[in-house]
């Protein structure tokens, strides 16, 4: 008995060595197998073995996948410098069709760029960009910070370039090490120009910060004026979760003095329930010396924000986990610092299945109204890939209707709906666009889309 447990024994050391080593002295018998009799082999007979090889396989890969990332965004971040260096207009050709839109009759004029505008914050390639209309232009900086104007033609927009000092905000190395820093919004407030963007204020310590330059069509000059010291240690992070894609950063004027401006937690999540902090909340931030008030809190990563001074409401947008996108509601007739939830309360869960530490600290109770939180006016669940619509901005179209739109960039769509009397959301309409929708503005009738996907900018006529 025992010469047969060792005969086997040594006949499994024999297989094991050459198959996940390649033992030259016996590789002969590696040459009678297929490849498919090999991973059999492997995996039923050494499974733990099998499990660790193709664990390092794919870390090989991850690892190789990311410098290739690096290498790619290295040469467009490079080729937008050199764009931006030599003041080359940036020009977005009419595609010559109008894009039908599935409801409310509805079409699409497109306006794609080719290859001024190359920077993603979503995809490496092609450009992402916010866009604004002031002194009867439109206006466009990209994710680099580029800043452009561009007359309201109907064949072709040409964005020519105003120069500024954004590199010293925005400079290459920093872009380049840190694929989720990018300019986050923009806004024209007494003819003053505001940026927020992703900014590093001290060595590892993060923060959503606000810049602002007078204004000029020849070069701007901005001052950070917000948050002044504070930010977001990236080594104090739970767990090492640190994101610099959860920041907010949308501008919303509401008075001549005053804006409002949302911020995102950099996934340190306990900050958007420390009302000492400015992190996971919306702000009204004072223009003339600085100061702010928080209005909401308890958010991850606002990224809709807008002031409905008829009805003296605030909308957002918020992007949940796995599940959780919310549509949150802020009625200013009550005298409330509103509290949204996160990440006490969500309905939600987090990514990577169940973390008994995790829940511990952060546990995304599913009811916030019995949890003392103020609930969302819509939530969406996850799909099965664990996503939802993935939000982006949110609008007015006829405020004494309360009639508003949201973007989505996850679900490439509009999503429409009604407030009724009492603020409960109704008649929530999607029409699919069929990209991903970073920026959204509406003027004179007219709905102006950045799309990302492919670098385009769509106007939809809702006259």
């Amino acid at each position: 008995m025992k010469k047969y447990i060792l005969i086997i024994s040594s006949v499994l050391l024999i297989i094991y060595l050459i198959l996940f080593f390649g033992s030259k002295k016996f590789q002969f018998i590696g040459d009678f197998l297929t490849y498919n009799q090999i991973i059999f082999i492997k995996k039923y007979l050494f499974p733990y073995k099998f499990i660790n090889e193709i664990e390092s396989d794919l870390l090989d890969q991850k690892t190789l996948l990311e410098d290739k990332r690096k290498e790619e965004r290295e040469r467009v971040l490079d080729a937008d410098f050199l764009t931006r260096k030599y003041s080359h207009p940036l020009i977005f050709y009419k595609t010559g069709e109008k894009i039908k839109l599935e409801k409310k009759k509805l079409y699409m004029d497109k306006f794609t760029n080719i290859n001024d505008l190359v920077v993603g914050i979503n995809l490496v390639y092609p450009g992402s960009g916010y866009i604004e209309i002031f002194d009867d232009k439109l206006f466009l900086i990209s994710s680099t910070g580029t800043i452009g104007y561009s007359e309201l033609n109907d064949d072709i927009l040409r964005f020519v370039q105003i120069k500024s000092n954004i590199e010293t905000f925005l400079p290459r190395k920093l872009l380049i090490k840190h694929p989720g820093v990018s300019v986050k919004d923009m806004k024209f407030i007494n003819n003053k120009i505001y940026i927020s963007i992703t900014d590093e204020i001290k060595k590892d310590c993060w923060s959503v910060s606000l810049l602002k330059a007078d204004f000029n069509y020849k070069n701007l000059n901005f001052k950070r004026i917000f948050p002044g010291s504070e930010c977001v240690e990236k080594y104090k992070a739970w767990n090492n979760e640190f994101s610099w894609h959860q920041t907010g950063g949308r501008i919303f004027q509401i008075n001549e003095n005053e804006i409002l401006f949302s911020t995102g937690e950099y996934r340190t999540r306990e900050l958007a329930q420390d009302m000492n902090s400015v992190y996971g909340k919306v702000l009204k931030l004072n223009l003339i010396d600085n100061s702010h008030k928080v209005i909401a809190m308890g958010l991850r990563n606002p990224q809709g924000l807008f002031y409905d001074d008829f009805n003296n409401l605030i909308l957002i947008t918020d992007h949940g986990t796995k599940g959780g996108d919310e549509f949150n509601l802020i009625d200013l007739s009550k005298d409330k610092i509103y509290n949204f939830g996160w990440p006490i309360a969500a309905y939600a869960e987090h990514y990577g299945g169940y973390d008994e530490e995790k829940y511990k600290r952060y546990p995304l109770l599913k009811s916030h109204s019995e949890n003392g939180f103020d609930e969302p006016i819509k939530y969406f669940n996850a799909d099965s890939k664990g996503k939802t619509i993935g939000p982006s901005q949110i609008i007015g179209l006829k405020n004494k209707k309360k009639e508003y739109v949201a973007s989505s960039m996850h679900k490439r769509s509009l999503f429409i709906f009604n407030l009724n009397e009492v603020n409960e959301l109704e008649n929530l309409e999607r029409i699919e666009i069929g990209e991903r929708i970073r920026d959204m503005i509406y003027d004179d009738g007219k709905l102006y889309l950045y799309l990302e996907n492919s670098s385009s900018i769509g106007i939809i006529n809702f006259k």
